[in-house]
C-alpha cells in the first residue's frame, strides 16, 4: 500500500529531468525570437503616435515610467540570456537585432518628450546600450548593420541633446491650467491656461478638449487633439469672463465662439 501511494510521486520525480529539458527548450525558442519581440515593443509607441496623428488624434501611455522600466528590464534580460546561453539567431532575427538600436532611439525620444519623470533618460540609455550590444554581436547583414549604426548615432546625439536641454531648462517655462469649464452636456471641456515662459514672456490660452472623442485602453488612450480657440496676453486669465451659452457656443469676454464636432 505504501509503495502504491509512493509510486505516482516517484514517477513524477523521474519525469522531472524531461520536464526541465522541455522547459529549457521552450525558453530557448522564446529567446530565439526575442529581437523581434523587443522591436515590436520599441515600435509600439511610435506606431500608435503615427496612426493616431493621421486621424487627428494623439496617443499617450497611462504610465510612462513603469513602461520604460519594463522595456529596460526586458532588454537587459534578453542581452544577458542570449550571451550566457549562447543562443544562435536566424537570419530574420539577426535583421531585427540590427533594427533594435534605431527603434530604441526613436522610442526614447518620444518617452523623453512625453514623460515628466527625470529618470526616464537613464532607462532610455539602458535600452540603447542593450541595443548596441545586439547590433554588435547578433545583427546582420553587414550593410544593414552599418546603416543602422550611422542612423542610430544621429538619433542618439539628438536624444542626448534633448535630454540636456530638458535638464537645463526644466524650470524655465510652464503651462498651468487655471480653470476648467465643461459644456452643459459634457461634450467639451474648456481649459484656461496660464503659459509662463520666463524671460520669453507668456500668454493666456484657451483650449477645447473633446470629451466624447477619447478611447481608453488598459495601457493608454487615443484622444482628439485639443483645439486652441484663443490666445491672449499673459495674466489675462485673472479677469477673463468665460461661460457656455449652450452646448456648442462658448462666450469669451463677450465674444461668441462656435464649436462643432
Amino acid at each position: 500500500m505504501f509503495r502504491a501511494k509512493l509510486g505516482p510521486k516517484l514517477m513524477a520525480v523521474s519525469q522531472l529531468p524531461t520536464i526541465l529539458k522541455k522547459g529549457g527548450q521552450n525558453l530557448k525558442r522564446i529567446l530565439a525570437i526575442i529581437p523581434m519581440i523587443i522591436c515590436i515593443l520599441y515600435a509600439f509607441l511610435p506606431i500608435c503616435k503615427i496612426v493616431a496623428a493621421i486621424g487627428g488624434y494623439d496617443f499617450v501611455l497611462n504610465n510612462y515610467p513603469i513602461s520604460m522600466i519594463v522595456l529596460a528590464l526586458i532588454s537587459i534580460v534578453a542581452v544577458v540570456s542570449l550571451n550566457v546561453l549562447k543562443i544562435s539567431l536566424s537570419k530574420t532575427q539577426a535583421v531585427f537585432s540590427a533594427l533594435m538600436l534605431p527603434l530604441s532611439a526613436i522610442n526614447g525620444l518620444l518617452y523623453i518628450y512625453q514623460s515628466n519623470w527625470k529618470l526616464t533618460i537613464i532607462f532610455v540609455l539602458i535600452c540603447c546600450g542593450c541595443s548596441i550590444v545586439m547590433l554588435a554581436k547578433f545583427s546582420s547583414p553587414f550593410i544593414l548593420k552599418i546603416v543602422s549604426a550611422v542612423l542610430s548615432m544621429l538619433l542618439i546625439v539628438l536624444l542626448l541633446f534633448l535630454a540636456f536641454v530638458d535638464f537645463i531648462f526644466e524650470d524655465f517655462g510652464s503651462n498651468t491650467v487655471m480653470k476648467s469649464l465643461a459644456s452643459p452636456q459634457n461634450t467639451y471641456t474648456v481649459d484656461v491656461i496660464d503659459s509662463d515662459q520666463g524671460g520669453l514672456g507668456g500668454a493666456t490660452l484657451v483650449d477645447v478638449n473633446y470629451n466624447n472623442k477619447t478611447v481608453n485602453f488598459f495601457f493608454g488612450k487615443f484622444s482628439k487633439f485639443p483645439l486652441r480657440i484663443y490666445t491672449g496676453k499673459w495674466g489675462e486669465f485673472e479677469k477673463m469672463q468665460i461661460s457656455w451659452k449652450d452646448e456648442h457656443n462658448l462666450i469669451i469676454n463677450g465674444i461668441k465662439y462656435y464649436l462643432d464636432d
